[in-house]
């Protein structure tokens, strides 16, 4: 089963967020959450951190669907 970076933002934010904090890598969180290692470094940056400029256009790409699905979910 694949694990989405939406999916791991929504559901373990702050918990990806402490153990980045705190030294984990993003081989070990990937391991952690049976993700692969790209994934764990988009959803870093879905987070606000710092990441490889391949990852980047991804990032944003991610950031932009959240922001879609927020303006889904507002009354008009």
């Amino acid at each position: 089963m694949a694990v989405r970076v939406l999916t791991l933002v929504k559901n373990h934010k702050e918990d990806i967020e402490k153990k980045y904090e705190s030294g984990s890598d993003i081989k070990t969180l990937a391991k952690e959450y049976h993700c692969s290692n790209n994934t764990m470094m988009i959803t870093i940056g879905v987070l606000g951190y710092e990441v490889e400029p391949w990852a980047k256009e991804q990032v944003q790409n991610k950031l932009d669907t959240i922001e879609k699905n927020k303006l889904k979910r507002i009354k008009k």
